[in-house]
Protein backbone atom coordinates (compact mmCIF):
# COMPACT_ATOMS: atom_id res chain seq x y z
CA UNK A 1 0.00 0.00 0.00
CA UNK A 2 2.51 2.43 0.70
CA UNK A 3 4.34 1.93 -2.82
CA UNK A 4 0.93 2.66 -4.57
CA UNK A 5 0.29 6.13 -2.37
CA UNK A 6 4.01 7.70 -3.49
CA UNK A 7 2.40 8.03 -6.58
CA UNK A 8 -0.36 10.38 -5.19
CA UNK A 9 -3.22 9.73 -7.08
CA UNK A 10 -5.83 12.30 -8.11
CA UNK A 11 -8.63 9.62 -8.29
CA UNK A 12 -8.85 5.63 -7.75
CA UNK A 13 -10.96 3.71 -10.66
CA UNK A 14 -12.59 0.43 -10.26
CA UNK A 15 -14.97 -2.30 -12.08
CA UNK A 16 -17.77 -2.46 -10.19
CA UNK A 17 -16.69 -6.46 -9.85
CA UNK A 18 -16.54 -6.90 -5.67
CA UNK A 19 -12.56 -8.47 -6.43
CA UNK A 20 -11.27 -5.17 -8.17
CA UNK A 21 -14.11 -3.03 -5.54
CA UNK A 22 -12.70 -4.44 -2.78
CA UNK A 23 -9.17 -3.75 -3.25
CA UNK A 24 -10.27 -0.43 -4.63
CA UNK A 25 -12.09 0.24 -1.38
CA UNK A 26 -9.00 -0.26 1.25
CA UNK A 27 -6.56 1.39 -0.75
CA UNK A 28 -8.97 4.72 -0.70
CA UNK A 29 -9.81 3.77 2.76
CA UNK A 30 -6.30 4.57 4.18
CA UNK A 31 -5.31 7.26 1.63
CA UNK A 32 -8.79 9.91 0.81
CA UNK A 33 -8.66 9.27 -2.60
CA UNK A 34 -11.41 9.50 -4.63
CA UNK A 35 -13.52 6.49 -6.05
CA UNK A 36 -15.05 6.16 -9.12
CA UNK A 37 -16.81 2.46 -10.26
CA UNK A 38 -17.27 2.20 -13.69
CA UNK A 39 -18.80 -1.38 -15.18
CA UNK A 40 -16.76 -0.80 -18.31
CA UNK A 41 -13.75 -1.87 -16.33
CA UNK A 42 -15.11 -5.31 -15.90
CA UNK A 43 -13.21 -8.35 -16.50
CA UNK A 44 -13.87 -10.13 -20.18
CA UNK A 45 -17.24 -11.29 -20.29
CA UNK A 46 -16.97 -15.01 -21.43
CA UNK A 47 -20.22 -15.05 -22.61
CA UNK A 48 -21.70 -18.96 -22.47
CA UNK A 49 -18.57 -20.15 -21.17
CA UNK A 50 -19.11 -17.92 -18.26
CA UNK A 51 -18.96 -19.86 -14.76
CA UNK A 52 -18.11 -23.00 -16.34
CA UNK A 53 -14.89 -24.98 -15.75
CA UNK A 54 -12.29 -25.50 -18.56
CA UNK A 55 -13.55 -29.00 -18.86
CA UNK A 56 -16.81 -28.21 -19.41
CA UNK A 57 -15.77 -25.96 -21.61
CA UNK A 58 -13.82 -28.26 -23.29
CA UNK A 59 -16.60 -30.66 -23.79
CA UNK A 60 -19.32 -28.38 -25.06
CA UNK A 61 -16.65 -26.26 -27.24
CA UNK A 62 -14.06 -28.72 -27.77
CA UNK A 63 -10.41 -26.70 -28.69
CA UNK A 64 -12.85 -23.24 -28.31
CA UNK A 65 -10.10 -22.51 -25.14
CA UNK A 66 -6.90 -22.94 -27.06
CA UNK A 67 -8.56 -20.92 -29.96
CA UNK A 68 -9.56 -18.11 -27.83
CA UNK A 69 -6.41 -17.73 -26.21
CA UNK A 70 -4.52 -17.48 -29.80
CA UNK A 71 -6.17 -15.58 -31.41
CA UNK A 72 -7.16 -11.92 -29.49
CA UNK A 73 -9.83 -10.93 -32.15
CA UNK A 74 -11.74 -14.19 -31.04
CA UNK A 75 -14.60 -14.06 -28.80
CA UNK A 76 -16.52 -17.08 -26.79
CA UNK A 77 -20.23 -17.91 -27.96
CA UNK A 78 -21.43 -14.46 -26.59
CA UNK A 79 -18.53 -13.34 -25.10
CA UNK A 80 -15.68 -10.96 -25.51
CA UNK A 81 -12.56 -10.73 -27.62
CA UNK A 82 -9.91 -9.43 -26.24
CA UNK A 83 -9.96 -6.93 -28.79
CA UNK A 84 -13.65 -6.11 -27.37
CA UNK A 85 -12.39 -5.70 -24.04
CA UNK A 86 -9.77 -3.26 -24.90
CA UNK A 87 -11.80 -0.83 -27.04
CA UNK A 88 -14.24 -0.80 -24.43
CA UNK A 89 -11.57 -0.09 -21.34
CA UNK A 90 -9.85 2.30 -23.63
CA UNK A 91 -13.08 4.43 -23.59
CA UNK A 92 -12.22 4.58 -19.42
CA UNK A 93 -8.69 5.70 -20.36
CA UNK A 94 -9.48 8.41 -22.81
CA UNK A 95 -12.11 9.83 -20.57
CA UNK A 96 -9.47 10.03 -17.36
CA UNK A 97 -6.76 12.02 -20.06
CA UNK A 98 -9.47 14.56 -20.73
CA UNK A 99 -10.11 14.82 -16.78
CA UNK A 100 -7.24 14.17 -15.15
CA UNK A 101 -3.75 15.60 -15.61
CA UNK A 102 -1.86 13.81 -13.27
CA UNK A 103 -1.75 10.03 -12.03
CA UNK A 104 -4.87 7.65 -12.18
CA UNK A 105 -4.91 4.10 -10.11
CA UNK A 106 -7.31 1.52 -11.67
CA UNK A 107 -8.02 -1.61 -9.80
CA UNK A 108 -9.46 -4.03 -12.47
CA UNK A 109 -8.72 -7.49 -13.59
CA UNK A 110 -6.39 -9.74 -15.48
CA UNK A 111 -7.91 -10.01 -18.76
CA UNK A 112 -8.18 -6.09 -18.34
CA UNK A 113 -4.83 -5.31 -17.29
CA UNK A 114 -3.73 -7.95 -20.96
CA UNK A 115 -6.16 -6.26 -22.83
CA UNK A 116 -5.64 -2.35 -22.31
CA UNK A 117 -1.65 -2.81 -21.99
CA UNK A 118 -1.51 -4.79 -25.18
CA UNK A 119 -3.85 -1.71 -26.80
CA UNK A 120 -2.34 1.28 -25.39
CA UNK A 121 1.28 0.35 -26.30
CA UNK A 122 -0.06 -0.33 -30.05
CA UNK A 123 1.30 -4.00 -29.87
CA UNK A 124 0.08 -5.48 -33.19
CA UNK A 125 -2.81 -8.10 -32.15
CA UNK A 126 -1.45 -10.90 -33.59
CA UNK A 127 1.10 -10.83 -30.63
CA UNK A 128 -1.88 -10.09 -27.52
CA UNK A 129 -1.74 -13.82 -27.07
CA UNK A 130 1.77 -13.92 -25.75
CA UNK A 131 0.94 -11.52 -23.22
CA UNK A 132 -0.02 -13.06 -19.80
CA UNK A 133 0.10 -12.14 -16.19
CA UNK A 134 2.33 -12.85 -13.63
CA UNK A 135 0.38 -15.47 -12.38
CA UNK A 136 -0.03 -17.78 -15.72
CA UNK A 137 3.42 -17.55 -15.79
CA UNK A 138 6.36 -20.18 -14.42
CA UNK A 139 8.74 -19.00 -12.14
CA UNK A 140 10.88 -21.45 -12.14
CA UNK A 141 10.65 -21.82 -15.96
CA UNK A 142 14.02 -22.13 -17.32
CA UNK A 143 12.85 -22.06 -20.61
CA UNK A 144 10.15 -19.47 -20.90
CA UNK A 145 8.27 -19.03 -24.78
CA UNK A 146 9.29 -16.40 -26.67
CA UNK A 147 8.16 -12.76 -26.23
CA UNK A 148 7.29 -13.45 -22.52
Amino acid sequence: MPALVRFDPDIVLTSDLRRAMDTATVFTDVSGVPLRVDKRLRETHLGKWQSLTPEDVEVSWPGGIATWRADATWAPPDGESRVDVANRTAEVIGELDAEFDRTALLCVHGGVIIALTAHLLGLPVTVWPQLAGIGELPLDDPDPPPGR
